[in-house]
């Protein structure tokens, strides 16, 4: 899992309650280092938590980024904009969850294990006209 935000106090928040949840948690530190942490190990990921809004490369342009490298990666935008007015962003990002900031442990937990389901039974789905 790794978490991409642009505030270090978010980052350290989501890795002690992601890995309370019994997840294993990678952070990077804006959008440009959150692309390139997962151009390197892409396949090694199940999901990604992607903060909307960032000064360097916004969650929107790195998750289209992700989208192009590898189509299946879950991604949970998190953001303190609303979901309609993310809904363009995450329309274009499926599979994809949002949880509203600030969330506490159980909402992100939830957000991503809904999100971890439903990108599992997609892939678990016959595959139509085969």
């Amino acid at each position: 899992m790794l978490v991409i935000d642009d505030q270090e106090p978010v980052l350290e928040l989501a890795r002690e309650l992601l890995g309370r949840a019994g997840y294993q948690v990678e952070t990077a530190l804006g959008g440009r280092e959150g692309l390139a942490r997962c151009q390197a190990d892409l396949a090694g990921l199940d999901a990604v938590v992607l903060d909307l809004a960032m000064p360097d490369l916004d969650g929107a342009t790195v998750g289209r980024r992700l989208r192009g490298l590898r189509p299946d990666l879950p991604l949970l935008i998190v953001s303190g904009f609303g979901p309609d007015l993310a809904a363009d962003t995450l329309s274009a990002l499926e599979p994809v969850g949002f949880l509203s900031k600030p969330y506490g442990s159980e909402a992100l937990a939830s957000a991503l294990a809904e999100l971890l389901g439903r990108a599992q039974n997609a892939k678990e789905a016959p595959a139509i006209g085969r």
